[in-house]
């Protein structure tokens, strides 16, 4: 088994969903990837920061056109799902 980190970095305007993490600083997004044989890979993504830009991000985040596979010029053609399985979002005291 091999296990990977890297960090990419993108310029403002190259990518809708990521623009939402270069506007809105609280935003961090982990994901794990794993091939679970050579025609399928499912990812789990964890979303974090303030609740104002976790509102921001849900709909991109949730919509199964989007292409965040590809890092590339290159389309991803594939049938997507997505599914949300939990979400957290903590109370504002005042």
């Amino acid at each position: 088994m091999y296990d990977f980190s890297f960090e990419m970095t993108y310029d403002a305007g190259a990518d809708e969903y990521v623009d939402l993490f270069i506007d809105r600083e609280s935003l961090r997004s982990e994901a794990i990837y794993s091939c679970l044989d050579p025609t399928e890979l499912c990812t789990l993504e964890s979303v974090t920061g303030d609740p104002s830009d976790l509102a921001a991000v849900d709909e991109l985040l949730l919509d199964e056109s989007a292409d965040r596979e590809s890092i590339s010029a290159r389309a991803c053609n594939s049938t997507r799902t997505t599914s949300l399985l939990t979400e957290l979002r903590a109370e504002v005291q005042s």
